[in-house]
């Protein structure tokens, strides 16, 4: 295994350029042995994403565990939303909760 060397950050009034310039970090991991090239074990979450018009903010909010219901918070203003999932519903996945 390679060591990394630590970046000393600059003293007030100096420049970045010259202290990182010259220094190189390569972070890399290698996949699980079990697991195969190219496949991720994360599971896609149903979002939709929703344009806070309170703070003029979009965020995403996902699919609570029942699959009920889209639950999620404005993200400056912790409004909440909630949005139910249902027969006759909608195929758009973004809209503006005001």
């Amino acid at each position: 295994m390679e060591s990394v060397s630590l970046i000393q950050l600059p003293k007030a009034g100096k420049k970045w350029s010259s202290y990182v310039m010259n220094e190189r970090l390569d972070v890399t991991s290698d996949p699980e042995p079990d697991q195969p090239k190219g496949e991720s074990s994360r599971q896609v979450r149903p979002f939709l994403g929703i344009k806070f018009a309170c703070c003029s903010i979009y965020a995403r909010i996902y699919q609570n565990k029942d699959g009920t219901h889209y639950v999620g918070n404005c993200p400056k203003c912790a409004k909440q939303v909630r949005v139910k999932i249902g027969h006759g519903g909608s195929n758009n996945r973004f809209f503006t909760a005001y």
